[in-house]
């Protein structure tokens, strides 16, 4: 028999990883000789020993720029279904083939062994050809001599910011370098590629977590402490809420909460590569919260109905939940995303590597106990934005039937269970306002959602909250009074009832449980003196 072809796995996600691997164990004709999460990893790994062929996530930073610097290494990509002019560019840089994640077993080995043995194999599904019009020559010319120049002033841009002296300088230059990347970006999206893609039919499509072996002890991923594989594999696990609070995801049926939760996590992770390929520094970070919180809710919202509530084109009704969606997004970053904590934290602990400061200990980001919080935090995240999703459904939309016979559970589908649970999570927003969180600003501590043991639970951390505290008025005020009353009259009032309720006991049992006990002696020893003398007179 000849050797296993050796295989490098290039993916971000932990799990998928995991599930290939299981997968091609079971095949004799491959080996995963290693596997990287990043380009970086997949280059020392590549220094190191040369494989037959590598699967590679589509849309990871650098993807086109590692097939050039690689063209001898065949090289399969392997993502979530994608665009048209994207497989375009992929092909027309040399990539030998493409499969969507999702595709089944039998389908990606022969994938992979086409690739391996020197051909191409790319697969997407309902289409059998995909030909675009060929462009002019000149046009395919002008769009190659931008490229070009884009990327020479880059590398002029560059230089110029590492000699920069004065703030102005770094400042300007800072300027032409995100001028010219989103140029470049616009000319390879819009300007048109020569070249023709044949397409084989897809024949079968499974969910990818199905990839993952079912006799896998997934509990144990979070032994090791990646918080994206500890999430995904919580999430995968059980969504039963155990926190005690009600949460809009509580009335999804849990397939349908582990579709949005997944959904988001792909959102969250999207963001994180546009963020990289932007090249957004620590201080513009600070600025870009809240619209990305905006935009991965809007997103979440319009992907997760397209998904459960198609619509036909771009009819009457698409353009009313897009504008109903766009009319409520106030209402929602009021509620729930402006109360997210520690977001620009989670995205600079992924983006940057800066360590999570813990109890006011700053922890580097390969510790354990920043590893730890950072999972606490991303799993609050997601969270927190799939039940913004829902607060849009539950506003608008929950009185649709396709929706309640597509997402909600049995018993969440007559109106009147649909009202109590919409009341349930009113009052518990107003418990919220008015009670527990400003005596959780006051106890200087967050409430935080997480996943543990396959259940959904809370978990409180410490933060210093004192301009929050020196900002609340009214109702929330005075619970902070009546808080700090309590926690001053309490210990006087332990002691006062203490007081009383020993001199009472003294009372009781010392001067009057005496002076009964006299009393009652009395009376017998009358008792007995009577029986004596009665005798006497017999």
């Amino acid at each position: 028999m000849s050797p296993p072809f050796k295989l490098l796995l290039i993916d971000s996600d932990p799990i998928f990883r995991l599930g290939i691997c299981a997968a091609l164990e079971r095949e004799g004709d491959f080996q995963v000789i290693a596997q990287a999460d990043t380009l970086a990893m997949a280059r020392e790994q590549l220094g190191r020993e040369m494989p037959d062929l590598a699967v590679l996530e589509l849309g990871l930073s650098g993807w086109e720029a590692f097939k050039r610097e690689y063209p001898n290494l065949p090289i399969l990509l392997l993502a979530a279904p994608s665009s048209a002019p994207e497989l375009l560019a992929a092909k027309m840089v040399g990539f030998e083939g493409y499969c969507p994640k999702g595709t089944g077993i039998p389908l990606l080995i022969k994938a992979l062994r086409q690739v391996a043995m020197g051909e191409t194999y790319w697969l997407l599904p309902g289409l059998q050809l995909l030909q675009p019009p060929r462009p002019s020559t000149w046009l395919v010319r002008w769009r190659q001599s931008g490229i070009r120049q884009i990327e020479e002033s880059l590398v002029e841009v560059k230089q110029e910011l590492k000699n920069a002296v004065s703030p102005w300088e770094r400042l300007f230059c800072r300027g032409r370098k995100r001028e010219l990347l989103a140029a470049r970006w616009l000319v390879q999206r819009l300007l048109p590629v020569e070249g023709i893609i044949v397409i084989q039919k897809q024949e079968e499509v499974v969910d990818p977590v199905q990839l993952v072996p079912s006799d896998s002890s997934v509990p144990t991923l979070r032994l090791q402490g990646d918080p994206w594989t500890e999430t995904l594999a919580q999430i995968r696990s059980g969504l039963e809420n155990h926190s005690g609070i009600a949460l809009e995801i509580d009335i999804l049926k849990e397939s349908k909460q582990r579709e949005l939760l997944y959904l988001v996590v792909n959102l969250v992770r999207d963001t994180l590569a546009e963020l990289r390929y932007l090249e957004v520094t620590p201080s513009e970070l600070e600025e870009r919260i809240p619209g990305i919180l905006r935009n991965l809710w809007q997103n979440g919202t319009i992907q997760f109905l397209s998904k459960n509530y198609p619509t036909e084109g771009y009819d009457a009704k698409n353009f009313a939940i897009i504008d109903t969606i766009l009319q409520d997004a106030r209402i929602v970053k009021e509620e729930i995303l402006d109360k997210i904590p520690f977001v620009r934290e989670i995205f600079a602990y992924f983006l940057f590597s800066e360590p999570l400061v813990i109890d006011n200990v700053p922890y580097r980001c390969e510790a354990p106990e920043a590893k730890e919080r950072a999972a606490i935090l991303l799993d609050n995240l997601l969270l927190q934005i799939a039940n913004g999703v829902m607060q849009e459904i539950l506003n608008s939309l929950v009185a649709v039937e396709e929706i309640k016979y597509s997402l909600l559970q049995k018993d969440f589908r007559s109106s009147r269970e649909i009202a109590r649970f919409r009341n349930n999570i009113a009052w518990r927003y107003g418990q919220d306002q008015y009670y527990w969180e400003p005596k959780e600003i006051f106890e200087s501590k967050y409430r935080l959602f997480r996943f543990q043991e396959n259940k959904i639970k809370t978990v409180f951390i410490y933060s210093s909250r004192q301009e929050e505290l020196e900002q609340l008025k009214g109702i929330p005020w005075g619970v902070t009074i009546a808080l700090e009353l309590t926690d001053a009259m309490a210990p006087r009032m332990k002691s006062i009832i203490a007081f009383v309720g020993s001199g009472l006991v003294y009372l009781l049992t010392q001067v009057i449980g005496k002076g009964i006990g006299l009393i009652g002696r009395g009376i017998l020893q009358g008792i007995g003196s009577s029986l004596q003398d009665s005798k006497k007179d017999n």
